[in-house]
C-alpha cells in the first residue's frame, strides 16, 4: 500500500514538519507592555484616590479657615496674600510632589501642612488677641518635638555596610519629618479651634489697628502741637537748619511728623534714619513702611534737603500713613456702608494698595496713582503753610518773652 507523504508547508495534526501545536492559552501571550500598561494605571487610579480624599479633607480646613480668617496686621494686603499663598498652597504642593514620586505611602501628610500653613497664619493674626495661649502651645509642641527628635536619633547606628547606613538615616529622617507634621499639626488644629471657639463667644475677626495703632490720643493731640514743639522746630526757620547736625535734623523732622499726624488725626510715627534704603526704594528720599508703622529717611537727604524740601517731604509720607489708616477702616466696616460717599477715596486707595506700581516698575504710573497724587496735594498746601505756622508761633513766643 502506498504511503501519502506530507506536503511541504501543509500543517497537519502536528503542525508543519510534525512539530507540536500551539497550545498556550490567550492570558498567557500578553506582551509586556500590556502589563506595564496595567500597572501604571492601577497607580494611577490609587494615587487618584488618594488624591480625591486629601482634596476632601483640605477642602474642610479652608472652609473652617474662612470662617476665622484674619489679615495679618502688621503686613500690607499684598504680603499678607504672600505670606497665605506661600503657607497653604507652594509648601503643601512641594510635599505632594514628593510623596507622589518619592513616598506615596505619606500622602496624607499634605492635609498636615495645609493644616499647619492655616494655623501658623491664623497664630500671627490673632496673636495679640491670645498670645498666652498661643505661646504655651507653641511651646510644648516644640518640646515634645524635640523629644521625639531625640528618641529617634538617640540610638547609635552600629552597622558598617554603607547602603544600610543610608537605609536607616533615610528612614530616621522620614520619621522626625512625619512626626513634626502630626506634633505641629495638632498643635495648629488646637489653636485653630480655640480661636473659633472665642470668635463664637464674642470676639471680632478683624485687627484692631484702627483703633490701636493709628488714632491719636487726646493726649497726645495735645502735645503735638507747633506751639508745643517750637524748641525743635525753630531750626526750621531761625536760619540754624544747615549747621544742626544730621542727629538733631532727625529730630526736628520727627517733632514735624508728630505735628502733621495729629492734624491728620493718626497716631506718632517714629522716623528711621537708614544710611541704605532698601533696593525696592533706592531712590526714594523717605518712604512709608505700612507693617513697622514708621517712615525711613535717607541720611544724604536729610544731610542735604532744605527746611522747606524736608517738612515737604515728611507731609507726603504722614499722608501716606494717613492713607493706610482710611483703608484699614474701609476694610472693617460691614459691606452696607462701603458704597458711602464718604469711602469712596479709601476704596480707590485699597485698589491701588493691592497692585501698587512703584517707581522702578514704570515711574508714569507710579506718579498718576490716586495715592500719589493725593499726598503730593497735601505736602504742597501743608508744607508751606506748616512753616508759615512755625513763624507765627515763633513770633509771638519772642513778643511774650
Amino acid at each position: 500500500m502506498q504511503q501519502r507523504l506530507p506536503q511541504p508547508g501543509r500543517r497537519g495534526r502536528g503542525g508543519p514538519d510534525g512539530q507540536k501545536p500551539d497550545t498556550q492559552k490567550p492570558d498567557v501571550q500578553k506582551s509586556k507592555h500590556m502589563k506595564t500598561a496595567e500597572k501604571v494605571a492601577d497607580k494611577i487610579i490609587e494615587i487618584l484616590d488618594r488624591c480625591i480624599v486629601i482634596m476632601f479633607i483640605c477642602a474642610i480646613e479652608f472652609s473652617f479657615f474662612t470662617c476665622i480668617y484674619r489679615k495679618i496686621s502688621w503686613l500690607s494686603d499684598r504680603a499678607d496674600r504672600t505670606l497665605l499663598i506661600l503657607l497653604v498652597a507652594v509648601l503643601p504642593f512641594a510635599g505632594l510632589i514628593y510623596c507622589l514620586i518619592w513616598n506615596r505611602e505619606h500622602m496624607m501628610s499634605v492635609a498636615y501642612e495645609v493644616l499647619i500653613g492655616i494655623g501658623v497664619h491664623t497664630a500671627l493674626a490673632y496673636w495679640e488677641d491670645l498670645r498666652v495661649f498661643m505661646s504655651v502651645v507653641f511651646s510644648v509642641t516644640a518640646s515634645v518635638f524635640l523629644f521625639k527628635t531625640y528618641k529617634v536619633t538617640s540610638h547609635k547606628i552600629r552597622v558598617t555596610d554603607f547602603a544600610a547606613r543610608k537605609r536607616i538615616l533615610k528612614a530616621r529622617a522620614l520619621e522626625v519629618c512625619n512626626s513634626a507634621r502630626v506634633i505641629f499639626g495638632l498643635g495648629t488644629a488646637l489653636i485653630l479651634t480655640v480661636t473659633l471657639f472665642s470668635l463664637a463667644l464674642g470676639g471680632k475677626n478683624e485687627p484692631q489697628t484702627v483703633k490701636q495703632t493709628y488714632v491719636a490720643e487726646t493726649t497726645a493731640r495735645e502735645n503735638y502741637t507747633v506751639e508745643n514743639s517750637l524748641d525743635r522746630l525753630s531750626a526750621l526757620v531761625d536760619g540754624s537748619w544747615a549747621k544742626t547736625p544730621d542727629s538733631e535734623k532727625l529730630e526736628v523732622l520727627q517733632a514735624v511728623a508728630n505735628v502733621v499726624a495729629c492734624k491728620l488725626g493718626v497716631a506718632k510715627i517714629p522716623l528711621v534714619h537708614s544710611a541704605g534704603m532698601e533696593a525696592e526704594h533706592r531712590d526714594s528720599l523717605a518712604y512709608y513702611r505700612y507693617g513697622a508703622k514708621d517712615i525711613v529717611v535717607s541720611k544724604a537727604f536729610v544731610s542735604k534737603a532744605t527746611p522747606e524740601e524736608a517738612v515737604s517731604v515728611i507731609c507726603h509720607e504722614v499722608y501716606h500713613a494717613y492713607s493706610h489708616c482710611l483703608v484699614d477702616l474701609y476694610e472693617s466696616i460691614d459691606e452696607e456702608f462701603k458704597g458711602l460717599l464718604v469711602f469712596k477715596q479709601a476704596g480707590e486707595y485699597l485698589e491701588e494698595f493691592s497692585d501698587y506700581i512703584s517707581p522702578g516698575e514704570s515711574y508714569e504710573g507710579y506718579y498718576r496713582q490716586r495715592l500719589e497724587v493725593d499726598a503730593r496735594e497735601y505736602e504742597e498746601a501743608e508744607a508751606p503753610r506748616l512753616i508759615e505756622e512755625i513763624k507765627a508761633a515763633l513770633s509771638v513766643a519772642g513778643t511774650h518773652s
